[in-house]
Parts: structure tokens; C-alpha cells; sequence
């Protein structure tokens, strides 16, 4: 059998590409990575001769090292053109490694760059049933008055963490919530009306954030956006939380942009691909 033409890189000498164990006894484990990470970059699913010509392994330890990475389902080996690919097992993995993320451990270093941006406190919430819990805070360097404290719950039609975590549920969902949802007014601002909420998540779903206009607390302000999740659900979201007699509305566009931009960062970092 000829081998088709090689696309996989070979900057370095085949023996040079093969990093050595830094752990005695683990060779044939660096060696089985360093295949997968061959398949996983080269430019079309490489051949046996292309494994070897790159690894310089010989035939029988290349052999041997692919027959126990497809048994483990770490490398699929396609007949029809003699062809090795990732497998799905890996899929699997990395689905493993994106469930265990910690959205709170992730996103505290966007929460302190956002307070450093605005001076205002910044917030993180998570979805529970019909409200928002807010799991992590970082005060501003101004006084806001009264603030929302970790285990806390806001709900969602009344302040910005929940309306930017409701107006992103899917539509289905959306109608389930919004039929069951407690309207209560908080304050002379709040939206108690179900068909103008719906119209309202529209507008934030389009805009890309939220705007809480003292409609959970008097004298309170508060901008959020969405985070989502690595299957493209909606986990959370972000806000400032700014005074009212502070707040400008000159600066909505250029606060909510900002909050946009942190909840994109802790997004892509929670495997959430933009599409």
C-alpha cells in the first residue's frame, strides 16, 4: 500500500517531534498522547505512513500503540481509506471536563476587571426555577446603597440578572416560566404586565443586555448580560449594580457593552462556541 500524501506538519526531525516522558515509566502514555495530538492537527485524517513518518516510532510500537487507543475508543480507524481520526470517546471526555467548570471560580476575575472598569459593584447570578441566586459579588469602590447578597434571589421580571437569564431560555421554556411567574410589583416601576414582559425580553434579547430601572429596588440601577453554557444554554448572567443618582443614561450603551463583553469572556471559558 502507498500512503497518501502526508498534511501533517514536519518542521522538526521524526525522533525530535516525540517528546521525552518527564515521569519514568510513562513513555508509551506520552507517546499515545503526542499521536493524538498529530491526528487531532493535521490538515486531513493521516494514514499509517503518515503517523510514522512524523513519530518515527517503529512499525510494531506504532502498531500496537494505535490498536490500544482505538480499544479505548480515543482514535477511530476508517477502512475505506485506511485513515486513523479522533474518537468519540474523547468527545465524551471533554463534555466530562466542560460539566465540572465552576461558573463562580471561572468568572471572578471578569467580575473584578468589570468593577475596575465601572467602580460599580458586579454581580453573578445563576437560574433557580423562576429567580436568579446570585452566587458571587464584588463591591465597587462607590457606596450603592442596599446590594444583592450571595444567596439571594431576584426574580425574573423584575430585575436585570433574571430578565437577561429569561429573555435567552429557549421559547418553550420562556412560556412555561412567564405562565407561572408571580408578577409582583416591587416597586411603581416594576412590569406586572405578562405581554408587555415578553415584548421586554424581546428588546433585551436583541440588544444583547438588561436594564433594571429601579424596578426591584428604589433607588437601584442594575445592567446585565447573559453567560451561556458549552451546549449554547443560558447559565447565568452578570450585572452592575449602580445607584441610581450615579446612574447616567448617556452611559447605557457603553455599561451594557461592557457587561456583554465580560459575560462573552466567561462564556467562551465555560466552552460556549459564538455561532
Amino acid at each position: 500500500m502507498t500512503p497518501k500524501s502526508s498534511s501533517v506538519k514536519t518542521e522538526t526531525s521524526p525522533r525530535e517531534s516525540m517528546p521525552e516522558a518527564a515521569v519514568q515509566g510513562t513513555a508509551a502514555l506520552v507517546k499515545g498522547i503526542n499521536i493524538l495530538k498529530i491526528i487531532a492537527e493535521a490538515g486531513e485524517p493521516p494514514v499509517f505512513g503518515d503517523l510514522q513518518s512524523v513519530t518515527g516510532l517503529p512499525k510494531g510500537t506504532l502498531h500496537r500503540i494505535l490498536k490500544a487507543l482505538i480499544h479505548e475508543g480515543l482514535v477511530r480507524y476508517e477502512d475505506r481509506d485506511k485513515s486513523y481520526h479522533l474518537g468519540l470517546q474523547l468527545l465524551s471526555l471533554s463534555y466530562q471536563v466542560l460539566e465540572e467548570l465552576d461558573i463562580r471560580d471561572i468568572a471572578r476575575g471578569e467580575l473584578m476587571r468589570l468593577r475596575d472598569l465601572t467602580g460599580e459593584a458586579v454581580h453573578l447570578a445563576v437560574p433557580d426555577g423562576h429567580s436568579a441566586i446570585y452566587i458571587d459579588m464584588v463591591e465597587g469602590r462607590h457606596a450603592v446603597g442596599p446590594i444583592a447578597r450571595i444567596g439571594s434571589a431576584s426574580s425574573f421580571h423584575n430585575s436585570a440578572v433574571g430578565k437577561a437569564i429569561a429573555a435567552n431560555l429557549p421559547p418553550d421554556e420562556l412560556s412555561a416560566v412567564l405562565s407561572q411567574l408571580q408578577m409582583t410589583e416591587s416597586t411603581s416601576s416594576t412590569i406586572t404586565s405578562r405581554r408587555k414582559l415578553r415584548a421586554h425580553l424581546d428588546e433585551v434579547r436583541r440588544l444583547g443586555y438588561a436594564v433594571n430601572e429601579e424596578e426591584e429596588n428604589t433607588g437601584i440601577h442594575g445592567i446585565a448580560a447573559p453567560v451561556f453554557g458549552h451546549r449554547g444554554e443560558v447559565i447565568g448572567s452578570i450585572c452592575i449594580t449602580i445607584p441610581s443618582y450615579r446612574f447616567d443614561s448617556s452611559k447605557t450603551e457603553d455599561y451594557g457593552s461592557a457587561v456583554i463583553d465580560a459575560a462573552r469572556s466567561v462564556s467562551g471559558r465555560m466552552g460556549h462556541t459564538r455561532r
